[in-house]
């Protein structure tokens, strides 16, 4: 019992810390975006290799699985490769497939 009220209050702690400072960054990093205001609307024009899981939260929100997919992405990133998604892969792909990822990486590195 005293192992599991410990594991609460650290869990607690934890999250306590990352609000605090998160908050503390957002000040600092709110209006950066201000400072990206000159590249607005211009294109990546380097070779671009996009891999991405399927199951990746990111990927899932609305609309960027049709941007990546029909051609969204590709109009911002003329140089893209065809985009790879990983099937049962989350967000953390070099971890969950990390041979996979190696190969793909290989793959493309050896273009160049």
């Amino acid at each position: 019992m005293a192992i599991r009220r410990g594991h609460q209050v650290f869990r607690e702690q934890i999250r306590e810390d990352w609000f605090h400072q998160s908050n503390q960054l957002l000040p600092q990093h709110g209006p950066n975006w201000e400072l990206t205001e000159p590249w607005t609307g211009a294109q990546i024009q380097v070779p671009t290799k996009f891999i991405v899981g399927d199951r990746d939260l990111v990927y899932n929100y609305p609309g960027v699985p049709d941007y990546v997919l029909k051609g969204g992405f590709k109009k911002h990133v003329p140089l893209l490769e065809p985009v790879v998604v990983m099937p049962g892969v989350g967000h953390w792909i070099n971890q969950e497939k990390p041979q996979e990822i190696t190969e793909h990486i290989r793959e493309f590195i050896q273009k160049f």
